[in-house]
């Protein structure tokens, strides 16, 4: 399911696996102050989740190509997602660069990364 939430400063953009449990969660700023690093993003991915077990069968893969391919029906160009060391092994960080996100801001124990759609 692929839903759309109208908001005061932002469209929302939910993808719900519910087979397998699984969802992604997109932050679209009105404002272009408000976009994610410094402007460069157009969209920001704050939110993946799948069910334990069903991990390791390609549902976040899945829910992220979906929500890209969303975004680019929506004109978006560029898209960010956060990585935190604090909730997310480090592997999780090296799988979004394999799916051609690229480290942009670093922190401690955390990045954004930025694809161009």
């Amino acid at each position: 399911m692929i839903q759309h939430q109208h908001w005061e400063d932002s469209i929302r953009i939910l993808v719900t696996d519910e087979q397998h449990h699984g969802s992604i969660q997109v932050f679209i700023p009105h404002r272009t102050e408000d976009k994610p690093l410094d402007g460069a993003a157009d969209a920001l991915i704050y939110s993946l989740w799948v069910d334990e077990a069903h991990r390791g069968h390609e549902v976040a893969k899945h829910l992220i190509e979906t929500v890209e391919r969303e975004l680019k029906r929506c004109g978006i160009a560029n898209v960010a997602i956060s990585w935190d060391g604090r909730d997310s092994p480090l592997w999780v960080l090296h799988w979004y660069e394999r799916l051609g996100y690229e480290e942009k801001a670093l922190g401690h124990q955390c990045s954004t990364l930025l694809k161009r759609l």
